[in-house]
């Protein structure tokens, strides 16, 4: 049973309803891999921050 399933606004879920959320989204967090995805993110991103860098730079000049 889903605690406060029939809320219209967020306001009036339970405690109990909240912590459904709460156990939902860390297990779906978990099983789509959020954290291995936001680390692939950033470890391309720092890669293609030198090469920004780098073309900024020689267009600037």
């Amino acid at each position: 049973m889903i605690h406060g399933g029939d809320a219209v606004t967020p306001a009036k879920i339970p405690f109990a309803g909240w912590k459904d959320v709460v156990f939902r989204v860390k297990n779906q967090v978990a099983k789509d891999r959020v954290g291995l995805l936001a680390a692939g993110v950033a470890f391309y991103g720092l890669l293609a921050l030198f090469p920004a860098i780098t073309a900024v730079i020689a267009i600037s000049c």
